[in-house]
C-alpha cells in the first residue's frame, strides 16, 4: 500500500455480553495500525453523508441529513457475534487516513444491524432524532397535601410543567395550590413577573418572596400578589374574580432573550454545550438581536420548538456530520465569490416545486405577527374597567385649576389667582404656561371649544 493510499477507517463501540460491558472494535478499508490499533481490512463501503438546509423544496425549518450504510465484509464468518451486540445508539466514529495523517469525516451513532451471508450493513443514526423527544420531561406530581404543597392535586397529575423564554405577555400560568392560590409560570427561576391579572384587571405587587417556605406562609394582602422568582411563581392575596394571566420574563438581559440564545437553551434540555457550534450563534445574534418569547404548557418535542423560534428569524438548524448543533440564515451573497460558474460549466439548469406554504403563489395578504398574546378573551371575560385604565401623565400639579377646554387640536386648563395655563395635546402630557396678567380665572374658551 502506497504512503498516499487513502484509507478509510471506523471505530465502532459495542455492547458485548459476554464480558459484559463495551469495546471498541476496528475495521478499515485496508489493514493498517492507527493510533495503536489494528484495523481489520473488512470495511467494504464506509457510507456517505449528505445535508441540506431544508426539507426538499423548502426555505425554512429544520434541515435534513442523510446517511448511507456502513457495510462491513463477513465471508468467511468471522463477524458473526455481531448478532449478539448492542450497537443501537452507540458510537461511531469515521476517519479518512492518508499517510499516517487523520481526518475524522463522520461521528454519531449507529441502528442495530441486521447481517446478511455475508455482510454486516450498518446504518448510522440520525442525531436529528434526539430533537424528536419531548421538551418537557419533568410532569406535576399530583402530591399536594393541602394546604401544603406545589405539585397540585390529581387534576393536574402528570400535566407537563410550563416553559417560559425571553418576554411573554398575558401567559395563563398553571394553579399548583388551590388553597393558597399559587400560581406557576416556569418550571424553574424567571427574571421577572412584572404584571398579574385578574379578568384583565392589573393586581397591585407586594414585595417578592425569598423562598417557597416564605410563600407557603405568608398571604399577600387582597388585591395583592406575590412573586417567587425563583421557583417561576406568585401568589394572590385573594380569591380570582375571573381569569389569571400574567406577564413574565426570562432571561437576565435582552442579550439573553434573542431567537438564538433562547433556541440554544432550548437545544441544551437535551445537548451537551460542547455540541453546539458558538460560532454560529454569535453569527445568528448579529443577524438578528430582537427579544422574542416562547411559552410551553401542553405535550411538544424540541425540534418543533426549535422550529418556531428559529422559523421566526428565517433560520435553520441542523447536525452536521461530526455531531455537532449547527444554526444559521441563508443570506444574500456578497463580497468576493468562491466560485463562478458560466455556461461552459452549467450543464443544464432543472425547474422544481416548491413544497414551501402556498406552493409558490404569489400572496394575496401577508399577515405579520407581532407581540403574540398568549392568552386571547373576549369582552365577557374581561372587567370593565380595563377600557377606563388612566395612565400617569406631567403637568397639572398643584391645586386651584378651576376651568378646562378643548379646542383646535389642544386641552387648555386655568387656574384661580393665577398666571399660569397648561396645554396638552392628549389629556395626558401638560405643558405649564405664562400668561400676561394674573387673574381669578374661572373657565375658558379656545379654539371653538368649550
Amino acid at each position: 500500500m502506497n504512503n498516499d493510499t487513502i484509507v478509510y477507517a471506523v471505530d465502532l463501540t459495542v455492547y458485548d455480553p459476554d464480558l459484559p460491558g463495551t469495546w471498541t472494535l476496528y475495521y478499515a478499508t485496508h489493514g493498517i495500525v492507527y493510533g495503536g490499533h489494528y484495523y481489520e481490512p473488512r470495511l467494504q463501503q464506509p457510507g456517505n453523508f449528505t445535508q441540506s438546509l431544508f426539507s426538499s423544496g423548502t426555505t425554512r425549518g429544520a434541515s435534513k441529513v442523510g446517511y448511507g450504510e456502513i457495510v462491513l465484509i463477513n465471508t468467511e464468518g468471522g463477524l458473526d457475534a455481531f448478532v449478539n451486540y448492542g450497537l443501537d445508539g452507540r458510537p461511531l466514529v469515521l476517519r479518512k487516513i492518508i499517510a499516517g495523517v487523520a481526518t475524522i469525516l463522520m461521528s454519531c451513532s449507529m441502528e442495530q444491524p441486521v447481517p446478511t451471508w455475508d455482510t454486516v450493513p450498518i446504518r448510522i443514526k440520525d442525531k436529528q432524532q434526539l430533537l424528536a423527544t419531548p421538551i418537557q420531561s419533568t410532569k406535576y406530581a399530583g402530591t399536594n397535601t393541602l394546604p401544603d404543597g406545589e405539585e397540585g392535586t390529581a387534576d393536574i397529575k402528570g400535566k407537563p410543567k410550563p416553559l417560559l423564554y425571553g418576554p411573554v405577555p398575558n401567559a395563563t400560568p398553571v394553579c399548583v395550590n388551590t388553597s393558597r392560590l399559587i400560581y406557576q409560570g416556569h418550571e424553574s427561576a424567571l427574571q421577572d413577573i412584572p404584571a398579574v391579572y385578574d379578568k384583565g384587571v392589573s393586581l397591585v405587587r407586594g414585595a417578592d418572596y425569598s423562598s417557597a417556605a416564605e410563600m407557603q406562609a405568608n398571604q399577600p394582602s387582597p388585591g395583592e400578589y406575590r412573586a417567587y422568582l425563583a421557583g417561576g411563581m406568585f401568589r394572590l392575596g385573594s380569591s380570582p374574580v375571573g381569569q389569571i394571566t400574567f406577564d413574565g420574563i426570562e432571561g437576565t438581559t435582552s442579550a439573553d432573550r434573542t431567537a438564538v440564545q433562547i433556541a440554544k437553551r432550548i437545544a441544551l434540555r437535551k445537548i451537551l454545550s460542547s455540541e453546539l457550534d458558538a460560532a454560529d450563534i454569535t453569527a445568528l445574534d448579529a443577524a438578528n438581536s430582537a427579544e422574542i418569547g416562547i411559552y410551553i404548557t401542553d405535550e411538544t418535542n424540541i425540534a418543533a420548538a426549535l422550529d418556531e423560534v428559529l422559523g421566526s428569524i428565517g433560520a435553520w438548524y441542523g447536525f452536521d456530520s461530526l455531531g455537532v448543533l449547527n444554526m444559521g440564515r441563508l443570506e444574500a451573497p456578497s463580497g468576493t465569490p468562491a466560485v463562478t460558474l458560466t455556461p461552459v460549466e452549467v450543464l443544464s439548469v432543472e425547474r422544481k416545486a416548491t413544497n414551501d406554504a402556498g406552493r409558490g403563489v404569489p400572496p394575496y395578504r401577508v399577515n405579520l405577527g407581532y407581540a403574540r398574546n398568549y392568552t386571547v378573551q373576549d369582552a365577557g371575560s374581561l372587567a370593565g374597567r380595563v377600557s377606563a385604565a388612566w395612565v400617569n401623565g406631567t403637568g397639572l400639579s398643584g391645586s386651584g385649576w378651576s376651568g378646562i377646554t378643548y379646542g383646535n387640536g389642544l386641552f387648555v386648563a386655568v387656574r384661580m389667582g393665577s398666571n399660569a395655563v397648561a396645554t396638552s395635546p392628549d389629556g395626558v402630557e401638560w405643558t405649564i404656561r405664562t400668561l400676561p396678567a394674573t387673574g381669578a380665572w374661572k373657565a375658558v374658551v379656545y379654539g371653538g371649544g368649550g
